[in-house]
């Protein structure tokens, strides 16, 4: 199955449709338990994330499984989920086929505007601030909040902008501010794959 392109003019929507159509291409189980409710959580996390307009084409009962995929056998819990791969992939193409969820649609780009923030987004607000605040006392108060919101990839980058900020002695400044910029710019990434999280 080719990975299906999205372009509804919202980064947080597309990144969460490309989440689900990669989820989607999961149809290989063996049976277990952990497997399952992983791939579950992950799912119901991008539909909830999304915009009414676009979440209106899943429904997230498909994937309410409860105790009766984890009481299952083997073999019936491998039938469940291919079933709704099925069903995942049937609602992916539902929003393919809506012209009206696409920036270049008939009636201009999609009101995705009841969209709930994400975490990378809230991350990368922050990263601005962090440049903004640079040199400044500011810069420790901002990190605590980038901490706050951090995954464990984030954490080692926010460790260092700490040491680097209270270090005393710089003797090449163009290479101190580099590295701090180098984490920041090292968060903002880890930021665009955390849209999936409120």
């Amino acid at each position: 199955m080719t990975t299906r392109c999205f372009d509804t003019g919202d980064a947080v929507t597309d990144y969460n449709l490309s989440r689900l159509d990669h989820l989607a291409t999961n149809d290989s189980f063996e049976g277990d338990e952990r497997s399952l409710h992983n791939w579950l959580v992950a799912v119901i996390q991008s539909i909830q994330m999304l915009p009414k307009a676009v979440a209106v084409k899943f429904n997230l009962y498909d994937y309410a499984v409860g105790d009766r995929a984890y009481n299952a056998s083997p073999e019936r819990r491998a039938q469940m989920w291919r079933d709704m791969v099925r069903k995942l992939n049937e609602q992916i193409d539902r929003v393919i086929d809506d012209e009206s969820l696409q920036r270049q649609g008939p009636n201009g780009p999609p009101d995705l505007a009841d969209r709930r923030p994400s975490r990378g987004e809230r991350i990368k607000v922050l990263c601005d601030k962090l440049e903004a605040a640079r040199g400044t006392t500011e810069f420790e108060a901002v990190l605590s909040n980038v901490e706050r919101e951090a995954s464990s990839g984030i954490r080692a980058d926010v460790a260092e902008l700490r040491r680097l900020s209270r270090k005393k002695r710089i003797t090449d400044l163009s290479d101190h501010q580099y590295w701090i910029q180098r984490h920041i710019e090292h968060i903002r990434i880890i930021a665009d794959e955390m849209h999936h999280l409120e």
